[in-house]
């Protein structure tokens, strides 16, 4: 008989590394949108200091402040060459 098991759901930290490796960069808007209410910063946190396993080899998470059409800042966070992270 066959196991009718799903696989383990992926952790929160899984689907931000997830989302930066396919589409290179996320908010916290599409985050809540995406993936439902969750801590992005915490998932950012956790890829830099505790899951870097995950990161892609050469590459990093960059911070980048923007503000929206109202004048409100929001980080957005974009994986790239770790090139681009150190050098400025």
């Amino acid at each position: 008989m066959r196991s009718t098991r799903a696989a383990p759901r992926p952790t929160r930290t899984e689907q931000v590394i997830d989302h930066l490796i396919r589409v290179g960069r996320i908010t916290d808007a599409t985050a809540r949108a995406q993936y439902g209410s969750f801590r992005l910063a915490d998932a950012i946190y956790r890829l830099r200091r505790e899951r870097s396993d995950l990161v892609p080899e050469g590459q990093a998470i960059l911070t980048v402040n923007r503000e929206d059409v109202n004048g409100t800042p929001f980080a957005e966070y974009r994986l790239v060459p770790e090139t681009q992270v150190h050098a400025g």
